[in-house]
């Protein structure tokens, strides 16, 4: 007997909890002046807060005097030249120095280097990537909604 009267609060609860939500969202939904433009008088338009707005006028003067700008080129075009000519300079320098390069001779054989060992994969590290992934998962799921809301 005690868990029925159990589930029948826990049923009341919830269906409480959904009556709860649908008026929220009727309410939601019936709040505002307006729901179209046609609710409005003239000159005034339902915006998305559902208040009647009255249209901007917006006035455009045109000055009647054109101003010609003049561009001068001379000096980008004289550094990007040089730039040029210097990259090339270097180019050539690093090139000669390859072609008259010669080894010195090895006065003993390399040590082999000693071989890395690795550990295997084990159940730490799956939850470490794990709570990394989900992790991320969360701050993309969060910043989805914060640039919906």
């Amino acid at each position: 007997m005690l868990g029925k009267k159990a589930n029948a609060a826990v049923v009341v609860l919830i269906i409480i909890i959904i009556v709860l939500i649908i008026i929220w969202i009727v309410e939601a939904v019936n709040r505002g002046e307006c729901k179209s433009d046609l609710d409005c008088g003239a000159e005034h338009y339902c915006d998305v807060h559902r208040d009647c707005k009255k249209i901007p006028v917006i006035e455009k003067t045109i000055s009647p005097v054109l101003v010609e700008k003049k561009y001068n080129f001379t000096l980008p075009s004289i550094l990007l030249g040089l730039a040029i000519i210097v990259g090339a300079a270097i180019l050539k320098n690093r090139r000669d120095q390859e072609d008259n390069f010669q080894p010195e001779p090895i006065a003993q054989e390399p040590q082999p280097l000693p071989k890395f060992q690795y550990e295997p994969i084990t159940y730490k590290t799956n939850t470490l990537v794990g709570a990394i992934v989900g992790g991320i998962i969360v701050c993309v799921f969060l910043l989805i909604l914060l640039l919906i809301l």
